[in-house]
């Protein structure tokens, strides 16, 4: 079982509460809302960074995504927007009046939310609107789901309309600060999912990530999935494999994935760093 899969962390999370974990929001990527007449955007998200400042208890992020609009003719405009798990929770029990048995469609909304989010389109700041929408999850993806879809859930978009020239690619940057996840014996977890980038058009070029580790955590901290067994793999170990993972120094990783599609590719949805767990007495 992974840890969090698809976009928003939605079915795994139940069995991991059993051992008080709490789980970072703010980890998704951008996604098209509206304005979808298939699968995909007319807009291709080109590439992505993604540096990471990993401490014990908060990480600091930034985001540097490229798009490139396949518009044939005309400038393309698209409501880019950032999910956020926790907001729809909120207000989804808003709207029933507070009746705690509407989250049994989330599990539980998770506990981290983003912290000091800063969004700039082209290097300018952007002033981001939270708007809500009713979704499904299909093979892997998030998808708007139709007013007679029973299994559709409420989720909340840091929204930005964008509009994209068809001569010049756009360069939209997101900065923000999230608890991280926490499991029992002190394991540490980030998470990022990448299969937001599965609903803009075709292939992701490139997407490469940098993390630096700090508050005394390294390399030789963190827990990775070789030797363990298939149950323990992606609750709190680290992915991909390690081998995939470039260590620069003794706090500094880089991860780099060239020309995939997280919309039909299952193991290029996410990546996770997770510490290993502290050794106690009653072990």
């Amino acid at each position: 079982m992974r840890l969090f899969v698809l976009l928003c962390v939605l079915y795994p999370v139940a069995c991991l509460l059993a051992d008080d974990t709490a789980l970072n929001d703010g980890s998704e990527g951008p996604m098209p809302v509206g304005g979808l007449n298939g699968p995909e955007s007319i807009i291709q998200m080109v590439s992505e960074t993604i540096d990471v400042d990993m401490g014990r208890k908060v990480s600091d992020v930034d985001c540097h995504f490229t798009f490139r609009s396949h518009k044939r003719s005309g400038n393309a405009f698209q409501l880019v927007g950032f999910p956020d798990l926790a907001a729809a929770v909120a207000e989804a029990e808003r709207r029933t009046g507070r009746k705690r048995d509407v989250s049994w469609k989330y599990q539980e909304p998770t506990t981290g939310p983003i912290e000091n989010m800063q969004t700039f389109v082209n290097g300018q700041p952007v002033k981001a609107e939270l708007k809500y929408g009713w979704v499904s999850f299909r093979d892997g993806y998030m998808a708007f789901a139709p007013e007679n879809d029973q299994d559709r859930i409420l989720m909340a978009w840091y929204t930005v309309p964008v509009s994209f020239p068809p001569e010049r690619d756009v360069l939209i940057e997101r900065r923000y600060r999230v608890p991280n996840g926490l499991q029992v014996f002190d394991v540490v977890i980030f998470n990022y999912s990448t299969a937001t980038g599965g609903v803009w058009k075709d292939a992701i070029e490139q997407m490469v990530v940098n993390v630096n580790l700090r508050d005394g955590l390294n390399v030789n901290d963190l827990e990775w999935p070789e030797g363990r067994s298939d149950e323990q793999i992606g609750q709190t170990s680290c992915s991909p494999d390690r081998k995939e993972w470039k260590v620069i120094s003794r706090t500094e990783l880089q991860l780099v994935w060239s020309h995939f599609e997280p919309r039909t590719e299952e193991n290029r949805r996410e990546f996770r760093l997770a510490t290993k767990a502290a050794k106690h007495p009653a072990q």
